[in-house]
């Protein structure tokens, strides 16, 4: 039986192993928009929650170039749940 996970796709425990490392992650709404560019997965997080507390639609998470991990939204919330330090931040955005 094939696997029907795309090879972009990676555990949540490979994400944490690297949302500190240096690369590109384009934060994307709907139709492909780019609503901004993050040089750590931990950042682009924040930034998706961000965008979506501005009201904009945030689709997925995509490291950069072409789309090499994506991160849906579904994987975005339990990974910041799963990061102390992100899921600080988060906390610390709302009540500002």
């Amino acid at each position: 039986m094939k696997d029907s996970i795309s090879s972009a796709r990676r555990s949540d425990d490979q994400l944490l192993a690297i949302i500190d490392q240096t690369m590109d992650w384009a934060v994307s709404g709907r139709a492909g928009c780019v609503l901004g560019v993050s040089h750590s997965l931990r950042d682009a997080l924040r930034a998706a929650f961000g965008h979506e507390a501005a009201g904009h639609h945030v689709f997925a998470i995509c490291q950069q170039p072409g789309d090499a991990i994506i991160v849906f939204r579904e994987q975005m919330e339990r990974v910041a749940a799963a990061d102390a330090s992100t899921r600080r931040g988060l906390l610390r955005d709302k009540a500002a």
